[in-house]
C-alpha cells in the first residue's frame, strides 16, 4: 500500500509541476501576444519623439490593445521604450539626411569650381541660389563645410603634384637605364670591334709569314 501511495504521489506532483510549467509559457505566452498588439498600436498611432504618454493613452486609451496591458506602470514603461526607440531612429535619419546634405554641397563648390584661396563671403555668391545650398540646415554649416572643401582641394592638389613627381621620377630613371643600357651596347660593339680586327691582324700577319717561308724555299732550292 505504502509503496502504491508513493508512485501515486510522485506521479501527482509530476503532473503538478508540469502543468504549473505549462500555464507559466501560456502566461508569458499570453503577455508576449498582448505586448506585440500594444506595440502595434502605439506604431499605428505615428509616435513621435516628442510624444507623451498623457496624450497617447487620453486618445487610445479605449482600444482593447491598450487595455490588454493590466497594469497602467507596464504600459508607460512600454511607451517609453518605444519612444527611446523612435528618438534613435530619428536621430540616424537626420544625421543621415545632414551627411547627404553635406556630400552634396561640397559637390556643389567643386561643381562651380570655387577657388579654395576665395573668402567665404565672395564663395557663396557663385552657390547661393543653389537647392543644394539651401538644403544645408544652417549658415554656419556652409562655412564648416566650405572650409572643409578648401581643405579637400589642398589634399587633392597635393596628391597630384606628388603623382607628377613620380610619374617624372620613374621617367628619369627609366631614361637613366635606357642610357646605361646604349652606352653598354655601344662598349660591346666597339670592344667586338676591336677583337674583330686583332684577329684579321693576327690573319694576314701569319700570310706573310708563310709567302716568306715560300719564297725562302724556292731560293734555298736554285
Amino acid at each position: 500500500v505504502n509503496t502504491l501511495y508513493t508512485c501515486a504521489s510522485q506521479v501527482f506532483d509530476k503532473y503538478v509541476r508540469e502543468r504549473a510549467e505549462e500555464e507559466r509559457k501560456e502566461k508569458k505566452n499570453r503577455l508576449q501576444q498582448k505586448k506585440l498588439a500594444f506595440r502595434a498600436l502605439m506604431e499605428e498611432a505615428k509616435l513621435h519623439s516628442k510624444s507623451s504618454f498623457t496624450e497617447f493613452s487620453s486618445k487610445h486609451g479605449r482600444d482593447d490593445r491598450f487595455k490588454g496591458i493590466d497594469k497602467p506602470r507596464d504600459r508607460e514603461t512600454y511607451f517609453n521604450e518605444y519612444i527611446g526607440e523612435v528618438r534613435k531612429r530619428e536621430k540616424e535619419e537626420k544625421e543621415r539626411k545632414r551627411e547627404q546634405a553635406k556630400a552634396e554641397f561640397i559637390a556643389l563648390l567643386k561643381e562651380k569650381a570655387v577657388d579654395r584661396h576665395a573668402r567665404w563671403a565672395d564663395a557663396k555668391k557663385k552657390v547661393d541660389a543653389e537647392p543644394k545650398y539651401k538644403a544645408v540646415e544652417s549658415s554656419a554649416l556652409r562655412e564648416d563645410y566650405f572650409r572643409e572643401y578648401c581643405k579637400l582641394v589642398k589634399e587633392e592638389r597635393k596628391k597630384e603634384k606628388d603623382a607628377k613627381e613620380k610619374d617624372r621620377d620613374r621617367s628619369s630613371k627609366k631614361e637613366k637605364k635606357d642610357k646605361e643600357r646604349d652606352k653598354e651596347k655601344e662598349e660591346e660593339k666597339k670592344k667586338e670591334g676591336k677583337e674583330k680586327k686583332k684577329k684579321e691582324k693576327g690573319g694576314d700577319e701569319s700570310e706573310s709569314a708563310s709567302e716568306a717561308e715560300g719564297v725562302a724555299e724556292a731560293a734555298a732550292a736554285a
